[in-house]
């Protein structure tokens, strides 16, 4: 598990990751219905790599996302302040959330719990029975 986080992180830090464009459809969305939500970004990245998480997110989401806020997920040998273990403490704590968007089914899963709406953004990684179309105009039925 190390060798994988740590080549994830390699990932994160490298050229090509910073020069990733984003996925086309949900680039048109922010377009188009970007203006009818506040956004925030949220990311469970290790330290390391939340400023360049930060800056991709802001370098091309910027116009509708202002805030970016990262709940460092743990890697060994790093100690640092816990203020939240997950995503759902992060929510519970910051209480101003109107709907989770998030590709991880536990996130979505906590923050139902919260009493919170919530989209699970279909990845290769998760059981979303979706396609990434369906999910986007879901999202803009909850304005």
């Amino acid at each position: 598990m190390a060798e994988y986080l740590s080549s994830l992180d390699d990932f994160r830090l490298s050229a090509i990751a910073r020069e990733m464009a984003p996925v086309p459809d949900v680039l048109a969305w922010f377009q188009q219905h970007g203006r009818l939500f506040r956004h925030v970004a949220l990311t469970a990245t290790p330290l390391s790599a939340a400023p360049a998480s930060a800056a991709w997110v802001m370098s091309r989401f910027g116009w509708w996302i202002r805030s970016f806020h990262v709940v460092p997920s743990p890697r060994e040998g790093k100690q640092i302040p816990v203020y939240d273990r997950s995503k759902e403490d992060f929510l519970r704590w910051w209480s101003r959330i109107d709907i989770l968007v998030d590709d991880n089914s536990l996130n979505i899963s906590s923050a139902q719990a919260l009493g919170l709406k919530v989209v699970l953004m279909p990845r290769p990684w998760n059981r979303a029975q979706s396609t990434l179309s369906e999910t986007l105009n879901t999202l803009t039925g909850l304005a």
